[in-house]
């Protein structure tokens, strides 16, 4: 009985660790993605307009959005480009213990900077060529990365990727930490640039 209450207090005490300023669903996420892309600002992301993006989940430790390739891939076998469909995968962990409103569209507005990249490709070789190139040359991940999160900030999100950073530093292993510091910009980073943008 005395290990059971210790496992209990351990599963407790990892539990408050975690910094769960919302919480959030599936609908929301979905509706504040095609919002920001097709209503509200639809002058800020003009190749999504008519776009298709559908939305999926899945459970991850250390990624809570990504787009999906193999998607659009299998869409281009229709010869009207309109018609293709682009998807956003949503991890269901972010649901009970989520970044503030803020922080989440700053971070939808990054994923949609990638949705974005792939309606300006035209032939399915590009896409496999990006997909091949984010998977084997970190050098590029990283370079594709900041490059998106310079579109979010040039969107107005800095605070918003700022406070989406320092919530998911507090919700990933200790072990994928290193790795998000390196790809994305840090809070320091991004402040540094936001400066230097307005100067």
């Amino acid at each position: 009985m005395k290990w059971l209450f210790l496992l209990i207090s351990l599963q407790t005490f990892a539990s408050s660790l975690k910094y769960c300023p919302h919480q959030t669903n599936f609908l929301e996420i979905k509706e504040m993605t095609l919002d920001m892309a097709k209503v509200d600002y639809p002058d800020l992301y003009p190749l999504l307009v008519n776009k298709t993006i559908i939305f999926h989940e899945f459970e991850s430790q250390d990624y809570f959005f990504k787009v999906f390739i193999k998607q659009v891939l299998k869409s281009m076998t229709m010869i009207n480009k309109d018609k293709w469909k682009y998807r956003l995968d949503i991890n269901k962990n972010i649901y009970n213990c989520s970044p503030s409103k803020e922080a989440l569209t700053a971070i939808l507005s990054h994923e949609l900077g990638h949705i974005e990249d792939m309606v300006n490709m035209k032939k399915k070789k590009q896409f496999i060529a990006l997909g091949l190139k984010i998977l084997t040359r970190k050098k590029f991940n990283e370079k594709y990365e900041k490059e998106t999160d310079l579109k979010a900030i040039k969107r107005g999100h800095t605070e918003g990727l700022i406070a989406y950073r320092n919530w998911i530093y507090k919700n990933i292993p200790k072990k994928k930490l290193t790795k998000k510091m390196r790809i994305y910009y840090t809070p320091e980073q991004l402040r540094e640039i936001s400066h230097s943008l307005k100067k």
